[in-house]
């Protein structure tokens, strides 16, 4: 069974995404900020992080560094990071500090197929057979 850690500080945005998600049969932990989020990590495993750069607190690049290098037995975790600062050149200074952690990148605002079709890159299967994942 696949399970995502979704981080994002705007609620409605975070609803819509762990719906969709769950929609399709996938389990979905979701957290406003980076250390709620952290303390999930030491407790559970996950398949894939998905999260906002921009939070209260510990923001998504110093999340991600954490649990590149900290949390090093959940390094290995993929990270599809979602932004609406793409243009902003904070983004992409920020970017050059994680460009070797191999993350993908999804801008706000995107549509529900563009999310899908980054998770089914993920997870290696086609978007129209995410539904099966949790029988895995």
């Amino acid at each position: 069974m696949k399970k995502i850690l979704l981080v994002e500080d705007e609620i409605e945005i975070q609803s819509l995404i762990a719906d969709l998600l769950r929609n399709r049969g996938i389990l979905v932990d979701a957290y406003a900020n980076g250390a709620q989020a952290t303390q999930a990590l030491q407790k559970q495993d996950y398949d894939l992080i998905i999260t906002d750069l921009s939070m209260p607190g510990e923001d998504g690049f110093s999340f991600i560094y954490k649990v590149k290098n900290v949390l090093s037995k959940k390094s290995k975790i993929p990270i599809l990071v979602i932004t609406g600062r793409a243009k902003d050149a904070s983004f992409h200074a920020g970017l050059e500090n994680i460009k070797d952690y191999n993350v993908g990148i999804l801008t706000k605002p995107f549509m529900p197929g563009d999310l899908l079709t980054s998770v089914s890159k993920v997870f290696n299967v086609p978007v129209d057979k995410l539904d099966t994942l949790y029988q895995n």
